[in-house]
């Protein structure tokens, strides 16, 4: 989810979607998504989630930072011993960055999004997941414009629930740094009025960027402090009224 020249937007706890840019630059921006120092590769999209949960557990001890965010897929009847098998394809993401680290990038990226490939083979023809996860493979070896008709595949073909609330946030994120936030806009727009979940703040932090991308800052601004006041230990009314007070006209 990432071009040269958005503004970094880094949180190694919250892996959620991912991006990159080339070695020669510095690397942009993309949602919650995971640096190694100068490589084009970064955590994967949407976090680890259930899937980097059991392959902890199977393994005991990885090295590597698990979100809140857990859900299982939802939108294909895959078997166990798949999901257990992607699971430990994004666990070892950080093996993939290392070795960016060290030699080429390029080659390192390849490698991982080629593990991901096989995985997709494996699936039914027309499964969303397989769009899905390599849409997340490309933005986490930093391409957005390779993710983004991806995410819109996966969708198209059904991708809902929990894993198609991602793919929209993941998917405006790289609009937005592609030159297409208006498009993110519209997309994420609705989930303002979507049941409530765990991605709820996602949504408000993906669409207020896309928000100031278009020149939107205090529309952008009132939705992050709207998710903002009600994890504050105090104020919480007060910063909600400021949130609002920022839509009302003649402000």
């Amino acid at each position: 989810m990432a071009v040269s020249g958005t503004a970094a937007l880094s949180s190694p706890p919250d892996p959620q979607p991912a991006s990159a840019n080339t070695a020669a630059a510095p690397a942009a921006a993309s949602i919650g998504r995971v640096t190694f120092m100068s490589s084009s590769l970064q955590g994967p999209p949407g976090g680890y989630g259930s899937h980097a949960r059991s392959a902890q557990n199977a393994r005991g001890a990885l090295k590597i930072p698990l979100p809140v965010f857990a859900h299982p897929c939802e939108s294909d009847a895959v078997n166990q011993d798949w999901e257990d098998r992607v699971a430990d394809a994004w666990a070892s993401f950080d093996n993939y960055a290392r070795t960016a680290s060290t030699s080429s990038s390029a080659a390192a990226a390849a490698d991982f999004r080629a593990v991901i490939d096989t995985l997709v083979a494996e699936l039914p023809d027309g499964s969303p997941l397989g769009p899905f996860e390599q849409a997340c493979a490309w933005d986490s070896t930093g391409h957005s414009d390779k993710a983004v008709p991806l995410y819109r595949e996966a969708l198209a073909r059904g991708l809902t629930g929990y894993k198609g609330r991602r793919a929209k946030i993941q998917m405006s994120s790289s609009l937005r740094n592609i030159g297409q936030a208006e498009e993110g806009v519209k997309l994420l727009t609705p989930e303002l009025d979507a049941p409530s979940d765990e991605l709820d703040d996602a949504v408000r932090a993906t669409l207020a960027l896309c928000l100031s991308s278009l020149g939107r800052d205090r529309e952008g601004l009132s939705l992050v402090l709207g998710a903002l006041a009600p994890h504050l230990p105090r104020y919480q009314r007060s910063m909600a009224n400021y949130a609002r007070e920022l839509l009302e006209p003649g402000d």
